[in-house]
């Protein structure tokens, strides 16, 4: 339905009848030639099922001709009325007069017009009545079409969410391949980072290993340190001893030498006493 024409056009294969009709719905923003093509396609489908008379005039067989008064043309010189057949064999005929009519009439409803076009005269009650289950028919039409365009609009928005969770789920399986090559890389990064830490491990250890028998070997060096000082020590003392022997011996020995001697240089000089004695003597004898 065109925006600013709160109207809802008339069941009977009529687009114009719209403007006839007291029916007021506001339908903004919706496409005019998908309006009026769907309004078309269920007017031809429920249009003759809701008046008596219709029926009436199928059982006599009879065409019932409704004239519809034209607000279009309502200022246009030698106004013109349609008349609108109901009957079943005539609704295209009608239908196709009436879009050549609509397409050849640019001229708008006056503005006094706009809310409520002035309803065409009809002579009987019964084309009251049925013009009045026409305009019935045609609000359930619009409501229909009312909400056809909501369901329409929301397919469009579905639509629009679908591309949007395509494009979201496109984004996650790239993530995904992302995070999973991550993820590998990580669990790489995770054995290397393990292997490392064995080797850590293992160096420790043998690092440990390592400082122990350092320290065991400053120890048994200590130790043999601390017996090669007592070995030292009783090697000296023991050398002492036998410096002290020997030289004790030395000093014995010389000492026996030095009493033998010293007898011996006694007795030579008392053989030099009596030598001289005796020689003294001698002396005195020949003098004598």
């Amino acid at each position: 339905m065109p925006e600013g024409i709160n109207r809802a056009p008339l069941v009977g294969g009529s687009d114009d009848e719209a403007e006839h009709s007291q029916e007021v719905i506001a339908t903004p923003s919706v496409q005019v030639q998908s309006s009026d093509r769907l309004t078309r396609q269920l007017v031809r489908k429920s249009s003759f099922r809701t008046s008596g008379s219709v029926s009436r005039g199928y059982a006599s067989g009879k065409s019932l001709l409704i004239s519809i008064h034209d607000s279009d043309d309502e200022n246009a010189p030698g106004e013109r009325r349609y008349p609108v057949s109901l009957s079943p064999g005539s609704e295209d005929e009608t239908v196709a007069a009436t879009r050549k009519r609509r397409r050849s009439s640019k001229v708008p409803c006056p503005a006094h017009l706009v809310l409520g076009c002035h309803l065409p005269s009809l002579a009987s009650s019964a084309e009251k009545e049925a013009f009045a289950k026409v305009a019935v028919a045609s609000s359930k039409v619009m409501e229909a079409f009312n909400e056809y365009v909501v369901v329409m609009e929301d397919h469009v928005v579905a639509s629009r969410n679908d591309k949007e969770i395509e494009s979201i789920g496109s984004k996650i399986k790239r993530l995904s391949k992302e995070l999973e090559v991550t993820k590998r890389e990580g669990k790489k990064d995770a054995e290397k980072i393990e292997a490392l830490t064995e080797d850590w491990r293992r160096i420790h250890q043998e690092n440990e290993a390592f400082t122990t028998q350092v320290v065991a070997q400053k120890a048994k060096i200590a130790a043999l340190e601390v017996e090669r000082d007592q070995d030292i020590h009783r090697a000296s003392r023991i050398a002492r001893r036998d410096i002290e022997q020997r030289y004790r011996e030395i000093l014995e020995s010389l000492e026996d030498r030095w009493t033998s001697k010293k007898k011996e240089v006694s007795v030579e000089i008392r053989l030099q006493e009596v030598t001289a004695n005796i020689d003294l003597l001698n002396e005195l004898k020949d003098g004598g």
